[in-house]
């Protein structure tokens, strides 16, 4: 049996993940035990964390705490 390629998971779930108060973000991961979904928190939210599932069609869900995130300028040169 095959798996759902991590994106295609990412991409049906990141509407509802995203929809979450505190939740700034959801992207590929990978920690010790291969690839992850990775869901980046503007706070530090231990109720909002134990919301989250546990894990994402067979993906384990990894929580990060990163703050809020804001586009920075374009550092490509000319």
């Amino acid at each position: 049996m095959s798996r759902t390629p991590l994106a295609a998971v990412i991409a049906r779930h990141s509407a509802r993940v995203l929809a979450l108060p505190g939740v700034v973000g959801i992207g590929e991961g990978a920690d010790a035990a291969g690839p992850c979904v990775g869901v980046l928190l503007a706070s530090d939210d231990p109720d909002l964390a134990a919301s989250l599932p546990v894990t994402l069609d067979g993906y384990p869900v990894r929580v990060r705490v990163t703050g809020r995130l804001t586009a920075g300028p374009d550092r490509h040169e000319p």
